[in-house]
């Protein structure tokens, strides 16, 4: 469910990956202020091509002055003994577009209030620890979760009490840093969106679309426009104030914008199925996407 997937997040705007989650005082229910989610996702895009044009150019001066800096890396050993010119202005810009990234500050991420609300965590995501037999987290190993998120530590990490032999798939990811660009902590200004609160209105929403899209799974995109349950989709989605899908001019949802994303061009033209691959050209190089599968008792193909 969405609203547990991301109803933890890590507090990084101290550094310290506390993984605290900061109160928003929203009641059950209530709309949260500002872009949501699905508005959050089309401008991520937007956002970083902004921050790279606008961050990432740096003057030479202001360059130069930082490899000359005595608090500079460089001032402080190797690159003293670094003769070449093109090595040396290679650092100094890389140097310059660090401090440049670095003055745009954290975002803020707030939570939906469902850890705070529910004491059983039955909001919150405990997927894969250990879990008694209705389906609550154990305790225990909810605070191994925590406490690895509050730590970013690999060895708390390791501790996580889980719920059988499975491991978590890649929980650190968050916390890794990219070198080539601004930190994942710097992405979704001024603020990024929570989850909805599992008791909303926008939550039931959502699900509300889960429940159409699989009563629909076996009828043509190219059928939607004639289609009755397609039409009692858009008709009962498009009266729904939490809906955030794409509407059209008149507010209204359509079945040839059911299911649609809010990135650009996204509303535009046919849908394509994940399995309406077809052979194509990358450069010189012709690319085929059929996939082999094994057969039991046959040697693995090379």
């Amino acid at each position: 469910m969405m609203s547990q997937e991301a109803a933890i997040k890590s507090d990084d705007q101290n550094g310290d990956h506390s993984g605290v989650l900061a109160a928003d005082g929203l009641s059950v229910g209530e709309r949260p202020r500002g872009a949501n989610r699905r508005k959050f996702l089309g401008q991520v895009g937007a956002a970083a091509t902004f921050a790279a044009g606008a961050l990432a150019s740096p003057s030479v001066s202001r360059a130069e002055a930082i490899g000359d800096s005595s608090n500079s890396p460089g001032a402080l050993g190797p690159l003293a003994d670094v003769n070449n010119r093109r090595v040396r202005e290679a650092f100094e810009i890389r140097m310059a577009e660090a401090v440049e990234d670095a003055s745009l500050p954290a975002a803020t991420n707030l939570t939906n209030g469902d850890e705070a609300r529910y004491a059983d965590k039955g909001g919150t995501y405990t997927k894969g620890l250990l879990h008694d037999s209705f389906g609550r987290v154990d305790p225990k190993a909810y605070q191994t979760f925590k406490t690895a998120l509050n730590s970013g530590e690999f060895s708390d990490f390791q501790k996580i009490i889980m719920g059988g032999t499975r491991t978590l798939n890649g929980p650190q990811a968050g916390l890794a840093f990219c070198l080539v660009a601004l930190d994942n902590a710097q992405f979704g200004q001024p603020q990024v969106p929570p989850a909805p609160a599992a008791a909303s209105h926008q939550n039931a929403t959502e699900l509300l679309e889960h429940y159409w899209a699989s009563l629909l799974r076996d009828v043509a995109f190219t059928d939607y426009p004639s289609n009755y349950l397609a039409a009692l989709a858009a008709a009962e989605l498009g009266s729904q104030p939490t809906y955030l899908g794409p509407r059209n001019r008149s507010g209204q949802v359509t079945p040839d914008l059911l299911f649609r994303g809010a990135f650009p061009g996204e509303t535009l033209g046919p849908y394509l199925s994940q399995f309406f691959l077809q052979p194509t050209f990358f450069g010189s190089q012709h690319r085929l996407w059929d996939q082999l599968r094994r057969v039991a008792g046959c040697p693995e193909r090379h």
